[in-house]
C-alpha cells in the first residue's frame, strides 16, 4: 500500500475500520519516539489519507488482532493500552510495545537471505509499489496521490528513471508500429504495381 515504516509503526486500531475496509494514515512513530511511544505528525499534510483495504490485508489485520487479544489474556490488557496495530505479542519483555524502527528491515533481510534473493531496504518496497503503478500505466497524478506525495512534481523527481524507461519503451513501441505500417504500405504498393 506504499506506507512508510514510521506510518505502519504509528498505526493504532482506531485508525482502521475493518467493516468499511478503510485505513486512515494520520500519524507516524519515529525512531526517537519509541521509548515514549508517542505518535507524531506525518512528513507532510499530503501524507494523511484514507486508504482502501484489500480482503487479503483485512485478513492479516484480523489475524493480528486475534494474536493481540490472546496475548492480552495472558499478559494483561493493560500491556496493549497504547492500541498499536503492530505490537509485540510473544516476547514477554516487549509485549504490547510497537516494533523498533529497524524491525521491518531486519525481517525483510532475513526473509530475502532465506530465499537467496538480493538484499533490499524496507523502504525499497514503497519505491517498488510506486514503480509498479507507473509500469501498469497509472497516471502520474494518481501515483502521486497513492504515494501520498505533496505534489506530482515530487513523484516525477522520485521516479524519474522509471518515467525515462517508460518513455524509451513507448518510443520503441511507436517505432515498431510505424515500421510495421510502412512495411504493409510498401507491400501493398508492390502488389499494385505488379
Amino acid at each position: 500500500m506504499g506506507l512508510r515504516s514510521g506510518e505502519i509503526r504509528g498505526l493504532r486500531w482506531d485508525d482502521i475500520n475493518l467493516e468499511n475496509k478503510k485505513l486512515y494514515v494520520r500519524k507516524q512513530l519515529l525512531r526517537k519516539s519509541i521509548e515514549n511511544q508517542s505518535v507524531e505528525k506525518l512528513k507532510t499534510p499530503a501524507s494523511e489519507d484514507e486508504l482502501e483495504l484489500s480482503s487479503y490485508v483485512i485478513s492479516l489485520l484480523e489475524n493480528e488482532k486475534q494474536k493481540q487479544n490472546e496475548a492480552s489474556q495472558i499478559y494483561g490488557a493493560d500491556k496493549f493500552a497504547s492500541n498499536f496495530v503492530c505490537a509485540h505479542t510473544t516476547n514477554a519483555y516487549y509485549i504490547g510495545k510497537p516494533f523498533a524502527h529497524n524491525y521491518y528491515n531486519e525481517n525483510l533481510s532475513t526473509a530475502l537471505k532465506e530465499l537467496n534473493k538480493s538484499n533490499m531496504r524496507f523502504h525499497d518496497l514503497r519505491y517498488s509499489y510506486g514503480s509498479n503503478l507507473l509500469y501498469q500505466g497509472v497516471a502520474i497524478q494518481s501515483v502521486s496521490k497513492l504515494m501520498r506525495h505533496a505534489n506530482p512534481q515530487i513523484t516525477l523527481e522520485v521516479y524519474a528513471k522509471v518515467i525515462d524507461d517508460l518513455h524509451k519503451e513507448a518510443t520503441a513501441q511507436i517505432e515498431e508500429k510505424l515500421n510495421a505500417d510502412l512495411e504493409l504500405i510498401r507491400s501493398q504498393m508492390i502488389e499494385e504495381s505488379v
